[in-house]
């Protein structure tokens, strides 16, 4: 049974899967940002802008409940991207 796709958000999947894709050309690109890598931290905020908050301050913070042996906390975080909701785009934006 898959009844978690009813609750889904397909437009933020897709936006996900785009960042995702984008991410990936640029760093297998010889042409695009040369001796660069970009990495990313995707969260799901339920749609809700408490949610969205406490995600963006962990980002902030430099505190993930799962750490990744590739990436180091040395590394200069560049950009927050908002949400697929202008209610939690506001609330990531502000903080």
């Amino acid at each position: 049974s898959f009844s978690w796709l009813s609750s889904l958000n397909f437009r933020a999947f897709q936006y996900a899967q785009t960042v995702l894709y984008a991410v990936e050309e640029i760093n297998n690109s010889k042409d695009l940002l040369p001796n660069h890598t970009l990495g990313y931290k995707i969260f799901d905020s339920c749609a809700t802008p408490v949610t969205a908050q406490r995600a963006v301050l962990a980002v902030l913070n430099g505190k993930d409940s799962r750490e990744n042996t590739m990436c180091s906390s040395t590394n200069p975080l560049l950009a927050i991207i908002g949400e697929s909701g202008s209610s939690q785009s506001i609330v990531v934006s502000r903080t």
